[in-house]
C-alpha cells in the first residue's frame, strides 16, 4: 500500500495515548533485542580461560539467537497492528482513520 498524504492531522486524546503505547512497545523490543545480543556475546567472550571461551563459542547457538530476535520483531509488529486496528475502529476523523489504516496495513513510500 502506498502511504497516504495526510495534511493537517490533529490527533485525538485516544490516538495520542495509542502513539505513546506504540513508542513504548518499540522501545521495549529494542531493549530486549539488545539484551539477547549482549547475553549471547557475553556467553561467548566472558569465559574464565581460553578453553572455556572456545567451548562457549562452539556451543552457542547463533540460530536460536536469530530466531529469538525475529520472534521479538514479529511480536512487536503484531502488537502495533493490533493497537492500530483498535484505533481504526475508535477514531472518527477521516485523517486519523487514514493514519491508523496506514499503520495497520503497512505502507511504503
Amino acid at each position: 500500500m502506498k502511504c497516504p498524504n495526510i495534511n493537517k492531522i490533529t490527533f485525538s486524546h485516544p490516538s495520542k495515548v495509542a502513539i505513546k503505547e506504540i513508542r513504548r512497545i518499540d522501545g521495549l523490543s529494542s531493549v530486549l533485542m539488545t539484551f539477547i545480543g549482549a547475553s549471547t556475546f557475553s556467553t561467548i567472550f566472558l569465559g574464565n580461560n581460553a578453553i572455556e571461551s572456545t567451548y562457549s563459542l562452539n556451543s552457542t547457538d547463533f540460530k536460536k539467537m536469530s530466531q529469538a530476535m525475529l520472534a521479538i520483531s514479529s511480536i512487536k509488529r503484531e502488537l502495533i497492528e493490533k493497537k492500530a486496528g483498535m484505533m481504526l475502529l475508535k477514531t472518527r476523523s477521516r485523517e486519523e482513520k487514514l493514519f491508523w489504516n496506514a499503520i495497520f496495513l503497512g505502507c511504503k513510500g
